[in-house]
């Protein structure tokens, strides 16, 4: 974070490690969303990478999806109300079971509410409080931030916002036993963006992640792994508002094996504050992915998962829809 350069000092100094779990003889088993932060405050730079290192099979792939969520955030100082489809085209190729790498292109679009009226019908269905939702017009896109007395500090168009970038992921596995997990990987991450948001250093376009973490077979159908990561940002500067640095973020996620085809996975997404100063917009996000993949022999691997705000709900995506394939070549 700005101003936590003791931190930022230790932390370059910790080798990237980043974990998943790619057991033998499980071709159904396919751990981790492509799916990076839908966070506001952190979706206008560099996330997790799409595709979490250690995922990278020997041989080529390529990677595609995309990511449908829906922004309202209404408090003393922030006013959110868009949408941003989040987009990439990834490939990859692994040397051999532990050297692979990936360049993965990325795109995130914003615009008015389509899914408004959805989630208003379902807020309606469960009896959940709209907050605000039923008294703007619906498609709306709005960006306003304000300081304390509430005078205006941004409000740009939503356009300003749009960002893309190409990612380079390098991985090198550590494998305990290759029939067993915890299996380590150690890698790491470089995004060049492409179209930065604006802001007044937009040219100090490279930001670069590395993390640490741990794969765990908690039984015979059930794995998980868990990945701290830590990212540091180039451009600090956006529509005239200072973002932080640097931020840790985490990842847990969890698969269920149904069959050899099918499997039920769930995504936790922490991320620290991106902005400093603007209620609770100003803390960390919590988000949870929920979803299905599926695994078609000789095709690849289909995935589908919503988006929700969980724990803290003012600076994190209020719904989103996600979608993704992938395929060994």
């Amino acid at each position: 974070m700005a101003g936590s350069s003791p931190r930022t000092l230790v932390t370059a100094c910790i080798p990237t490690l980043v974990v998943t779990f790619l057991p033998e003889g499980a071709p159904g088993v396919h751990l981790g969303f492509q799916l990076r932060s839908q966070d506001p405050g952190q979706s206008l730079r560099m996330t997790m990478p799409h595709l979490l290192p250690g995922t990278i099979k020997p041989g080529s792939a390529v990677y595609v999806g995309t990511t449908l969520s829906n922004i309202w955030i209404q408090n003393n100082q922030v006013d959110l109300d868009y949408e941003m489809l989040d987009t990439h085209l990834g490939f990859s190729y692994g040397i051999n079971d532990r050297i692979g790498f990936a360049l993965v292109y990325d795109q995130r679009d914003f615009s008015g509410g389509t899914l408004d009226g959805f989630i208003q019908g379902f807020h309606d269905i469960f009896s959940i409080e709209q907050n605000g939702r039923d008294l703007v017009p619906r498609g709306r896109a709005l960006i306003e931030f304000r300081d304390e007395t509430g005078t205006v500090l941004a409000n740009p168009d939503p356009s300003e916002f749009e960002n893309s970038a190409i990612t380079i992921i390098g991985q090198y596995n550590i494998m305990l036993n290759p029939e067993k997990v915890p299996v380590f990987n150690l890698s790491g991450s470089v995004r060049h963006a492409l179209e930065p948001p604006v802001g007044s250093d937009s040219d100090d376009d490279f930001d670069w992640n590395v993390a640490v973490g741990l794969a765990v077979e908690l039984s015979t159908r059930l794995t998980s792994c868990y990945h701290l990561g830590y990212t540091k940002f180039g451009q600090t500067d956006i529509v005239g508002l200072t973002f932080e640095e640097d931020a840790y973020s985490f990842i847990a996620a969890f698969a269920w094996r149904l069959n050899s085809q099918f499997s039920a996975m769930a995504q936790y997404l922490w991320n620290e504050e991106a902005l400093e100063g603007f209620d609770s917009f100003s803390k960390s996000s919590n988000e949870m992915d929920l979803g299905l993949q599926w695994f078609i022999p000789r095709e690849g691997y289909l995935e589908f998962a919503i988006v929700e705000n969980f724990i803290t709900l003012d600076n994190s995506p209020d719904f989103g829809l996600h979608l993704a394939y992938s395929r060994q070549l």
